[in-house]
């Protein structure tokens, strides 16, 4: 009879579980990039914007000229309107547009600081968080004969832990009032309202924390960056917290069916966070763990445990009544 042999691989080729998320994350983001870079109908959209730009300039001078021409006050109304309106309009497409700028130039460090850690520059990092607080507390352990990249984990272990601190702390409690607000409302209408109100603010929170002032376009940027990559890294996720997503759906289908939405309402903003961290993050997390589902959903779920039974309770009383 043969025996059976089991080969172990070597310590050298064993990839932890975060490394290997950490890694497949990248690879989704990376080919997400050069997606959207090799896009061919971007160039004829400008095309035309540029174009329709042009008429709509040209068909109002033409407007102001013709006013113009058959009453002097009216056409120096309407000049003063028009300038007006069109002051207003660049100042909002210029704000538009550094804010999309940012949001690129901080994704695009992001990859570059990651490709080559010499190149990292705490000071400017700093500066874009915008918090006195941690210019005091890196002046306090920066060392001088310390690398770029021993900088740069440094920076991340000293400076970037406290700011992934508050944000995942923005995470959870956004998840937490998400999965009670469902829990608690009877309309489904006012439950997407409430959905899509609350990720809104939780995505604008932490692009902030990480110095990102959003505008409408650089938002819609990022929520597409966001979803594309919750849609993708979605399933080896749900592989590994299917475990204690059942348990807590099971548990919370012993309360009731409401229950178990405000649940499932809390994990999906819990998702939209990480991603948005993830984006929004100065840094890819090395050094540094990224939010994780089995740290929030105990927090969804005893929060949900205290306030559906008094809930409920009021609820029959009522009805007694």
């Amino acid at each position: 009879m043969k025996k059976a042999h089991i080969v172990f691989q070597k310590d050298d080729d064993f990839t932890p579980l975060a490394t290997a998320q950490q890694q497949e994350l990248e690879i989704l983001q990376a080919s997400l990039g050069e997606r959207k870079t090799k896009s061919k109908g971007r160039p004829v959209l400008l095309l035309m914007l540029a174009v329709a730009a042009v008429l709509a300039v040209f068909e109002l001078a033409w407007t102001l000229y013709q006013s113009w021409q058959n009453n002097t006050l009216l056409g120096m109304a309407w000049a003063v309107f028009a300038l007006l309106l069109m002051a207003l309009g660049l100042t909002w497409a210029g704000r538009e547009l550094r804010s999309l700028q940012r949001l690129k130039q901080q994704q695009q460090r992001r990859e570059q600081w990651q490709r080559d850690p010499s190149s990292f520059n705490a000071s400017l990092s700093l500066k874009l968080l915008r918090r006195p607080d941690l210019w005091v507390v890196w002046h306090r352990v920066e060392h001088q004969q310390l690398s770029a990249a021993e900088q740069q984990q440094l920076f991340e272990r000293e400076i970037l832990r406290r700011v992934d601190q508050d944000v995942q702390e923005l995470i959870a409690r956004a998840a937490v009032e998400s999965a009670v607000f469902v829990a608690l409302s009877p309309v489904a209408l006012l439950d997407a309202a409430g959905m899509a109100w609350r990720n809104q603010k939780l995505v604008t929170a932490i692009a902030q924390a990480y110095g990102i002032e959003l505008g409408y376009w650089s938002r819609i940027r990022l929520w597409r960056q966001v979803l594309s990559n919750l849609a993708l890294v979605a399933m080896s996720e749900v592989a590994i917290d299917m475990g204690t997503s059942l348990l807590g759906t099971e548990l919370m289908g012993r309360l009731s069916l409401r229950a178990g939405q405000g649940f499932g309402a809390g994990i999906l903003t819990a998702r939209l966070g990480i991603q948005a961290q993830a984006l929004c993050r100065p840094l890819h997390f090395n050094t540094q763990q990224p939010a994780r589902l089995s740290d929030i959903q105990p927090r969804i779920l005893s929060r949900l445990g205290r306030v559906l039974p008094k809930f409920e309770r009021q609820g029959k009383v009522k009805v007694e009544n």
